[in-house]
């Protein structure tokens, strides 16, 4: 428990620290400016009207859950011993970036990831630690399972969806979630014994470190992300499809979690934790599909969807409103 607060202490003092600088805190009004405009854009999409400032709210809320998920996804970064300085950040957006003009999920670390880790593994470039990477894209999905959880289901926006030519009234979930983090990166400075904190024998976790150095120092870096979740759900209410995807984006990321720590002890895993990286992220999404495919769509009792099946049509219309104050209620 010392250790926990020893490092909430230190944490804190970064952070504090960071938003009194302007150049950190302009940066994160400008993610939530974005934040904003995206969830404006979404209700512009909405087939029902909604309040006045709703988009606001709901920016607020991510903006101040991001917040929170930021403090336990640094927390975990520091006791995994994740260090940033040889993950090759740069290459890794590269790489996303690249992947992006392929299909536009392919947007994701997982993805770039595993890319950059399978080109390491057999060409030895680029230089990288593939366990730290591995781990860091574990740690900000499970991130970002625990905030779909905590509000993926927030202010559902009915759309009309065409499914194997058969018109649907779905449920768009969109989310967007400023996250200002504190990170590792290794140092060749001495250590200040009264900023610095005495790690325990077991740490890190992580054993992807240089020999070289076993005695090696580390700072506390602030950094800032964006973490997204998009799904679209016909046959089943918001709040279930979110329970669904979060656990299944959960058990993905621990399982990587688990292969980069031992990978980082026994090189030969370092293929299959490469190879996870990629595909367990399609398999989730994969399994949403499939859940989403077997379903019947959502429809209200005693008047069934076909009933009014007409774009545009007032009657459609009032169903739909119907059919979302009924979700809203449970």
């Amino acid at each position: 428990m010392q250790l926990l607060l020893s490092i909430l202490s230190l944490m804190g003092r970064v952070l504090l620290e960071s938003f009194s600088s302007w150049p950190f805190l302009m940066i994160f009004v400008l993610l939530f400016i974005i934040v904003v405009w995206q969830y404006k854009r979404l209700e512009e999409m909405s087939v029902v009207k909604p309040s006045p400032g709703r988009y606001l709210r709901s920016a607020l809320m991510s903006s101040l859950l991001g917040i929170l998920g930021g403090v336990l996804g640094s927390l975990c970064l520091i006791l995994i011993g994740i260090d940033l300085t040889n993950i090759a950040i740069m290459q890794l957006w590269l790489a996303a970036l690249i992947l992006m003009l392929i299909n536009a999920r392919f947007l994701c670390f997982a993805y770039a990831g595993g890319f950059l880790s399978l080109l390491y593994i057999f060409t030895g470039y680029p230089d990288l630690d593939v366990p730290q990477l591995m781990g860091l894209i574990a740690v900000l999905h499970m991130m970002e399972s625990l905030l779909i959880l905590a509000n993926g289901s927030y202010n559902p926006l009915p759309v009309y969806v065409k499914i194997g030519g058969e018109l649907r009234v779905g449920f768009n979930l969109q989310k967007f979630w400023p996250i200002p983090l504190v990170a590792l990166m290794s140092s060749g400075m001495l250590a200040d014994p009264g900023t610095s904190i005495n790690m325990p024998d077991w740490w890190p976790l992580l054993k992807g470190y240089s020999a070289m150095a076993p005695a090696q120092n580390y700072v506390l870096l602030p950094v800032l992300a964006v973490l997204g979740y998009g799904e679209i759900c016909t046959t089943s209410k918001p709040a279930q499809r979110v329970r669904k995807s979060a656990f299944n984006l959960l058990l993905f990321s621990i399982t990587l979690l688990i292969l980069a720590v031992l990978s980082s002890r026994w090189s030969p895993l370092l293929l299959i934790t490469a190879l996870f990286a990629p595909l367990g992220h399609e398999a989730v999404i994969w399994l949403g599909k499939l859940e989403e495919s077997r379903g019947k769509a959502l429809q209200i009792p005693a008047e069934p969807v076909t009933k009014y099946v007409i774009i545009n049509d007032a009657r459609f219309d009032r169903f739909l409103i119907r059919l979302w104050r009924r979700i809203k209620k449970h």
